[in-house]
């Protein structure tokens, strides 16, 4: 089976448009949404297998095994989202199920208005992915907010949450303090037992479920914040290194390169207002 490692900032959510032929068995943090735009194709998840017709949304959980088998003759709009776009509304979102695993949109009756917009709202995403111009990326990132606050409107929590998702959960609480903590000295010790794991075990379920290790993760948001430091400030060195949790300028500039290949001075002149 394959697992594909967690989304990461720089390209948060999935979203395209193609013609579903065979995708051999995965599994994935993100949630993802299957809609059927035209033709048919098979969809297999946990080993139980759903017609996909046109009209057709299926939403496929979290670390849920899931495969696809289809002649190629159909077009489908996959979605995926992650913590790392939900934020706090990921669990939420994790926990929704329909009331059946594929949820017809096709032939709705006009009085349903909500269940009529979130058919809408995944064709004009469809769309955006097809046409692509300069603000497409913005537009469909609104689109995935709106799609996903339709079915938590109309799709409430009702799913427990299985081992899976607990660890999805407890990771996922590791990334908001690493998001919103970066300037504190963190400890893997205090993250880990906040994530209710030891240090080690912690360490291997952070891999295994990010494909980064915890400092790896926390450099690389301190240097984003200290990307935007660099451009819109006349800070110095010493003191963005300070603002984002480095603490020295030495330590500062070693992994400041090791991540962008370029040194903090030579990154200002290159990308300031």
């Amino acid at each position: 089976m394959l697992y594909q490692k967690m989304l990461g900032r720089d390209k948060s959510y999935v979203a395209f448009v193609c013609g579903i032929g065979n995708f051999a068995v995965h599994r994935h943090p993100e949630i993802e949404l299957s809609y059927c735009l035209e033709g048919s194709y098979e969809l297999y998840i946990e080993h139980t297998v759903y017609r996909m017709q046109k009209g057709d949304l299926a939403m496929i959980g979290a670390m849920s095994a899931h495969e696809y088998a289809g002649d190629g003759n159909n077009r489908c709009l996959t979605l995926e989202v992650g913590p790392m776009f939900l934020e706090s509304y990921y669990s939420a979102l994790s926990k929704a199920s329909f009331s059946s695993p594929i949820l017809h949109l096709g032939n709705l009756e006009n009085e349903n208005a909500d269940l009529l917009q979130l058919r809408m709202l995944l064709s004009e995403t469809a769309k955006l992915c097809i046409e692509k111009n300069e603000f497409s990326d913005l537009r469909i990132k609104g689109k995935l907010c709106e799609t996903c606050a339709c079915i938590l409107k109309n799709f409430p929590e009702t799913a427990a949450v299985s081992g899976k998702m607990r660890t999805l959960s407890n990771v996922e609480s590791a990334l908001e303090r690493i998001r919103t903590r970066y300037a504190e000295p963190l400890r893997i010790e205090e993250v880990a037992a906040c994530s209710g794991y030891n240090k080690s075990n912690f360490c291997k379920v952070f891999k295994r479920v990010t494909g980064e290790t915890f400092h790896h993760a926390l450099n690389q948001r301190r240097v984003e914040v200290a990307c935007n430091f660099l451009s819109l400030t006349s800070d110095s060195v010493e003191s963005i290194a300070q603002q984002t949790g480095f603490g020295d300028a030495k330590s500062f500039c070693r992994v400041f390169k090791s991540l962008t290949g370029m040194t903090p001075n030579t990154y200002r002149r290159q990308n300031e207002f």
